[in-house]
């Protein structure tokens, strides 16, 4: 809960859990074509330019890539990946 004081009042804000889960969850995509730790730090190039992803970690054995998400759609997700040459999962 997020405490502010206006005019002497106590003015608190309080986050519906449901919603600050919804709003910052953590989400995983396959990729396809990462061979090397040039290929993960691509990857993390291209996602970390998005404005709503953080904490942005590329699993090269995996072939995954896991994020914390706040509110970006898989598609522009997707189509950063594959601008980048590898091919992203559903």
């Amino acid at each position: 809960m997020d405490v502010f004081k206006k005019d002497g009042a106590k003015l608190s804000l309080k986050f519906h859990p449901a919603t600050r889960d919804k709003e910052q969850s953590m989400d995983t995509l396959k990729i396809k074509g990462m061979s090397c730790k040039h290929c993960v730090g691509a990857v993390e190039k291209a996602l970390e330019k998005i404005p709503g992803l953080s904490q942005i970690a590329v699993n090269l054995e995996a072939g995954e890539v896991t994020f914390a998400n706040n509110g970006v759609e898989r598609q522009q997700i997707r189509a950063a990946i594959s601008k980048i040459g590898f091919e992203p999962g559903a």
